[in-house]
């Protein structure tokens, strides 16, 4: 669950009629549901494939994608999954082979673009990063 890993919260089919999208207090309802994160994920791929993106624009799209890449990571195993099950929402993104370089790629995007802190007061390391992604849980916050 998407948004459960994120917040921790889930909403129930009464508050948004989205039981595989979860939240707090319903606000990403309809927002980060798998196809909407898939499509999002496919798009910054796209962008960033781009022929004739100027440096400057390569890396406003590298800086853009870290937050879709970091949902993506988050619920890695649902997505590739409900993209197996419903090829009609298009395929797994081919750049991305496995969560471990998907997790790479967003560690070394994180680094060149200077990021110390997540949310706001947590202070940004790989292995913060890596207990979020693969845990769930963000230790040391």
């Amino acid at each position: 669950m998407v948004n459960e890993q994120l917040t921790g919260h889930r909403c129930n089919q009464e508050s948004c009629g989205l039981p595989q999208n979860g939240s707090h207090s319903g606000w990403a309802c309809g927002y980060l549901t798998p196809p909407a994160v898939l499509r999002g994920l496919r798009a910054q791929i796209a962008a960033g494939a781009a022929p004739g993106l100027t440096p400057a624009q390569a890396a406003r799209v590298a800086r853009s994608s870290m937050s879709a890449l970091y949902v993506a990571l988050v619920g890695w195993e649902e997505l590739q999954a409900y993209a197996v099950a419903h090829p009609e929402h298009g395929p797994w993104p081919s750049s991305l082979p496995s969560k471990d370089a998907a997790f790479a790629k967003l560690v070394a995007q994180l680094q060149k673009t200077g990021v110390t802190t997540v949310s706001g007061s947590a202070k940004f390391s790989e292995t913060w990063l890596r207990d979020r992604v693969y845990h769930g849980n963000a230790t040391g916050c």
